[in-house]
């Protein structure tokens, strides 16, 4: 089911979305390169998926997440995406931050 609902398109708007990749560095690795980091997302400890869906409610969205995609829906919106990296299931979560974000 998952697989049909990345491929499945069902008229509703496609949100806009952004992808953040984030890493941990200190200054060893910023200003002596001391350590095989750069800055490229191949060295992010951690992705943040922002997906912007004005006028929602909380309770009228459905998240699914699997290994290496996701799709979120609403009554108005629907996103359906692989992620550039795959899903750390325990250290995974999603959060609502609502009108205010």
């Amino acid at each position: 089911p998952h697989e049909a609902a990345l491929k499945a398109d069902d008229g509703r708007r496609r949100p806009e979305f952004d992808i953040v990749y984030k890493q941990s560095v200190g200054a060893e690795t910023v200003y002596l390169g001391l350590d095989d980091v750069d800055p490229s997302s191949n060295c992010c400890q951690e992705i943040v998926v922002k997906v912007r869906l004005p006028g929602q409610r909380f309770a009228d969205l459905d998240l699914d997440v699997k290994r290496q995609s996701m799709v979120v829906t609403s009554p108005d919106f629907r996103l359906a995406t692989y992620l550039p990296y795959p899903v750390d299931a325990d250290r995974g979560s999603a959060k609502w931050l609502g009108e205010s974000a």
